[in-house]
């Protein structure tokens, strides 16, 4: 379940609603969970919500320990949305109790002693050099690793520029090879099916060439590429391949 949790936030615990609005306690988790996943499904479509609702535990009176939740004021209110006017008044009632513990804890706690205020002041001085320190090492072990890949780079670099010239210059590739390599390139750039590439091609050379892989009868086991090739056509696909495909390219 999503929580919003702000640090010393003033809650009330599902076990104290349960007991004022003389409701199962299981009945309030269930409304609990119900108003968190509406207000949930609220912010996901755009609206600016905010509550605050803890997860905690508590032990029943067998000993065993048991699932609660904890909400604060707004968020409690919005709870007793649907239930009785008593209901709601107690808590209201109990919320005010609440507010007013607080307000007198705030009233009677003291001012820091100057004592007081450079311990607190060494303290933070103290998590601040600790995590200077870890950032330190963090840059470190970057850096080492940084040079490790160099090292490796100039090494993997100096081994390829040591090795032979090629004893013969490589085949050229058939024209019917560089169309389908062109093909496959521009399927993987464009995110595009395969398939659907050469039903592009050969739709552009019907309208280009009036030649229809769709009317060519191919031998047995023969592609429509082979069969265009046999039929002299393949000279006509490179052309087209070469103008709608490069020029769709993205850049």
């Amino acid at each position: 379940m999503t929580t919003e949790i702000a640090s010393q936030i003033k809650t009330m615990s599902s076990l104290e609603i349960a007991e004022l609005t003389g409701k199962l306690h299981k009945n309030i988790i269930r409304d609990i969970r119900k108003m968190i996943e509406t207000l949930e499904a609220a912010k996901e479509a755009g609206s600016n919500l905010s509550w605050h609702c803890e997860t905690a535990s508590y032990v029943d009176a067998q000993g065993k320990a048991r699932e609660m939740y904890r909400l604060d004021k707004n968020t409690t209110t919005t709870l007793l949305s649907g239930y009785d006017i008593v209901a709601r008044h107690k808590i209201v009632q109990r919320w005010q109790e609440l507010e007013a513990d607080k307000v007198a804890q705030s009233a009677t706690a003291l001012p820091l002693t100057p004592m007081e205020l450079l311990l607190q002041s060494l303290q933070t001085s103290v998590e601040v050099a600790k995590q200077m320190v870890e950032t330190e090492r963090r840059v470190s072990n970057l850096e080492e690793r940084f040079g490790q890949f160099q090292q490796i780079q100039q090494e993997a670099t100096a081994e390829l520029q040591a090795l032979p010239a090629p004893s013969e210059e490589m085949p050229e590739l058939s024209t019917e090879d560089k169309v389908r390599r062109m093909v496959n390139v521009y399927a993987s750039a464009t995110v595009t099916p395969v398939p659907d590439v050469w039903r592009k091609i050969y739709t552009e050379m019907y309208y280009r060439y009036r030649v229809s892989v769709n009317h060519c009868k191919p031998n047995p086991g023969e592609s429509k590429l082979q069969m265009l090739k046999r039929l002299g056509h393949v000279d006509k696909l490179w052309v087209v391949a070469t103008n709608i495909l490069q020029l769709n390219q993205p850049a």
